[in-house]
Formats: C-alpha cells, structure tokens, sequence
C-alpha cells in the first residue's frame, strides 16, 4: 500500500510582526505543496527517507528512533522527532521508503518546512492505520517546527493542515474565516531574491517599539484593527477593499524600516500593471511580496514583475483545502 500526502504552503496577508505583541494576523494557504509518498519496503525494522529537492538519502532502524542522538543529516531531523512522538503513542512504525519533495520555495516565508512536515505527519498516522485527526496532525508539524525554528508561532503548520484563510491571535488561537469568494481573485507571488535573518528584523522591530513605546502602541493597536477589517472585507467579497488595506498595512511595515529599495520596486510595478493590492509579506527586508489580483489580471501582473527584475515570480490561488491523504 502506497500512501501520498500533500499540504499546502502559506502566506501572511497582514499582521507581520504585529502578531508579537498580541495583535491579530491573517494568512491564507496557497496552490504551493509539499508532498511526502510513503512506499511499504521489504526490509524489516528500516525507514529509508529520502529528499527529492535535496537529492539526499538516510536509512535508519526503527530501534534506533528513540535514541538521543540520531546520525542523520540536518535536514531530516525535523521528521525524525515526528517518528519518535508518533512511535511514543502508538508503538509501531512501518518499514518503508519516504520520499519528501516540496514546489514551494525554502527560506521565502512560504512555510515550506511546515507543509513538508504536516504532509509526513499525515502520511505515517495513515501508515499505521491510525485516524488521520488534523489536530493530532498539526501537533506533531508543529513539534518538527520547533527542531526547524526553536520557537515557531504555530501559524504555518495551522494554515498548512487546515486550510483556508485564518485569523490568529496568539492570546486566543486561530478561526477559519467562512463564506470567502476563493475563485474571485489570486495572488501572485514575487521572489526580491534577496535574505536578510528574520531573527534580526524582529529584533530591529522590538528595538523601535520598546524605545517608543507610547508612539508604538495606539500603531500596533491600528495594525490590529486593519487584520479585522481586512478579513471582514474578504469575507464580504470587497475585493477593492482587501487590496486598499494590504496597501495600508504595507505602509505600515514601511514605517518600521522593513522594506528595500526592490520592494518597492516590485510592489510599485505590481499595482501599475493593475494590481489591487501589493505587500510584503513575512519578516521583510527583501524576501518576498504578494500582489493581489482578478484573474483576468494575474498574468499581466506577473509578467510585468518579471520585467522589473523578479528573481522567481509565480500565480497562485488562496484554497480552501489544507492537507490530504490517500492511498494510491
């Protein structure tokens, strides 16, 4: 019995270091996916993973799992602490092959190793012939999350499993918004092609908001209200509205030295070709930004980001779907 999963990528649509300090945030999960295909092997006691995008493979006995230290590379670990919860609870794992291949870019903020941990942890509940439960599911990404990134939010193997658009909070969790209009509008996604440590600029953030807090705080309680409202609009199917406050809520990441000179160069571009709305999206200080569109539109846009120097550029839909399971 063959097994396949996929989980879809992320974006944040506003809230970007707002979050932080206990205000809202919105993210939705994109047409991007992360794919893991289990293959039950002859080999007893023996998990083989292997990672298309990283041309790597690992073998591993399953009595080994449990030990403390793992000889691995880096980049399975994430999935081996999965293996070893799920060994915890329910005493078994299968012999098999695990192939992990991913189409959503790594490091762009897209929640790349969420999506690719989400769809794991889904594959193998379903291996061992356990319910499939998407809470369990999100629980055991968000456990390889935090091998990945220490600390993580939780938002990206939320919005990977489930799907959808999500407002979160992190004083009260997370609601899937109803009644949005997916086939109405798409994003389209624009790569700067350049990094800068997200570690950094949430430092940079902090520094600004603790050294001027009074001047911080009624901003940080508008970028709230603007996440309200915005999802209030897209629920309505204001289309014009959503794309007026993802360009409010750029300003505001402008004002706090978030942005670069390319940046603006992609966002600027993308609302000349027509473009609703256009912002970055995640930490900032390059990265990537995402342009809102009809879908009449998308392709003019994305063509015209191209011309401006985008380094990847890519029409995506925001889906109503998060992760799937099947056998195959």
């Amino acid at each position: 019995m063959t097994i396949e999963a996929i989980a879809p990528g992320k974006v944040i649509i506003a809230g970007e270091h707002f979050v932080v300090e206990n205000e809202p945030g919105i993210a939705a999960a994109i047409s991007l996916y992360a794919k893991v295909k289990l293959e039950p092997r002859s080999e007893k006691e023996v998990i083989e993973l292997y990672s298309v995008n990283y041309n790597v493979l690992n073998k591993i006995k399953i009595s080994e799992i449990n030990k403390e230290r793992i000889e691995c590379d880096a980049i399975f670990y994430p999935f081996f602490r999965v293996m070893q919860i799920v060994l915890e609870e329910y005493g078994k794992l299968p012999s098999c092959k695990i192939e992990i291949s991913s189409q959503i870019p790594p490091k762009a903020g897209l929640g790349s190793s969420a999506a690719t941990a989400v769809a794991f942890s889904a594959a193998l509940l379903k291996a061992i012939g356990a319910e499939v439960d998407l809470d369990e599911v999100s629980e055991l990404a968000y456990e390889a999350e935090k091998i990945s990134h220490g600390k993580p939010s939780g938002i990206d193997n939320t919005v990977s499993t489930y799907g959808g658009v999500i407002v979160f909070k992190k004083s009260e969790g997370f609601v899937k918004l109803d009644e949005v209009k997916y086939d109405e509008f798409k994003l389209v996604l624009a790569d700067t092609g350049s990094r800068e440590s997200t570690k950094k600029l949430v430092e940079k953030v902090r520094r600004l908001k603790n050294e001027y807090d009074e001047v911080f705080m009624p901003f940080y309680h508008a970028a709230g209200h603007l996440t309200i409202e915005l999802a209030k609009k897209l629920s309505e199917g204001d289309l014009v509205a959503v794309g007026e406050l993802m360009n409010v809520a750029h300003g505001m990441l402008y004002s706090l030295g978030l942005s670069t000179e390319t940046v603006e160069k992609l966002v600027f571009t993308a609302r000349k070709a027509g473009a609703l709305g256009a912002k970055i999206t995640g930490a900032g200080g390059g990265g990537m930004i995402i342009a809102l569109t009809t879908p009449e539109l998308a392709e003019k846009v994305s063509s015209k980001l191209l011309n401006a120097g985008a380094a990847w550029v890519k029409i995506v839909n925001v889906i109503e779907e998060g992760v799937a399971v099947d056998e195959i």
